[in-house]
């Protein structure tokens, strides 16, 4: 299936060239620089089409292409055939999708994926969360540098592109599984895992919202839990509570996390590495 269109109201051939390479800054400008950040060549990773869009007025509609190599039945906008909606971000960008066939995760994905746990949606369909650390460094699947301090001794060092997510995993680790440090309210929560999963799929606030009007529910109060435990390890993390409250099942200490009651453990899925 094809996978999502954004429209770009007022944004000129100058700002977004139909030819070369975007500009990650002009992206941030339409809250799109973390979602395109690993297709900017155009037209070989991105379509670019300029012209009347979904707000009546003239822009740049930007179609990102699957690793499926699925192309939509046209590149530009065509009411007729295409949904739009328009993204609650402040960015004043529209996502659009083909309506008789609305994106799946295998059409949101990366050109490099890490694998570590599947997760299934409320249309059964399986979403790779990737394993951002674990208590056992040697499962994490997110690649590191090596390199050797003074004394001689192997040092690990996280890849600048993954800092963000290591310092987030940080924050849940403090706060949720050693319960030190700040709580997290429910929105911190949500945009956690989105920042998650952005790291496997082309995903953020408006891409969500769309799925969620697709009829997919990929984010609910039980998911975000388990998304926050995946990218932390939740095989290891569910041995740590277990020592530290013996009371406390592991299903229960997923429950804690995600505030929800009748999480399944056992509908996870450990993907390898």
């Amino acid at each position: 299936m094809p996978g999502f269109y954004h429209f770009l109201p007022g944004a000129t051939k100058a700002d977004i060239p139909t030819s070369g390479k975007l500009s990650l800054d002009v992206l941030a400008r339409h809250g799109l620089d973390d979602v395109l950040a690993d297709c900017l060549v155009v037209p070989d990773q991105c379509v670019v089409w300029h012209g009347v869009g979904p707000t009546g007025e003239s822009g740049a509609l930007l179609y990102p292409r699957p690793k499926t190599g699925t192309d939509p039945k046209q590149w530009h906008y065509v009411a007729d055939i295409q949904t739009w909606l328009p993204v609650a971000d402040g960015s004043q960008r529209w996502i659009g999708w083909q309506t008789d066939s609305p994106p799946g995760p295998e059409d949101l994905e990366r050109r490099f994926v890490h694998h570590a746990y599947s997760l299934k949606d409320s249309l059964d369909r399986d979403w790779l969360v990737p394993m951002v650390r674990s208590p056992d460094p040697q499962r994490g699947s997110l690649p590191v540098d090596y390199t050797f301090n003074g004394t001689g001794e192997l040092v690990r060092r996280t890849k600048p592109e993954h800092q963000r997510l290591w310092d987030l995993t940080g924050e849940i680790v403090d706060s949720y599984i050693k319960g030190e440090g700040e709580k997290r309210d429910e929105l911190w929560q949500v945009k956690a895992a989105i920042e998650i999963l952005s790291c496997n799929y082309r995903l953020g606030t408006g891409e969500l919202q769309a799925l969620y009007e697709c009829g997919c529910g990929l984010l609910d109060t039980q998911r975000v839990g388990l998304i926050l435990l995946m990218a932390c390890d939740w095989e290891l993390v569910g041995e740590y509570e277990s020592k530290k409250n013996e009371d406390l099942s592991e299903a229960d200490s997923l429950n804690a996390l995600s505030g929800a009651e009748g999480s399944d453990p056992a509908t996870l899925q450990h993907a390898g590495s």
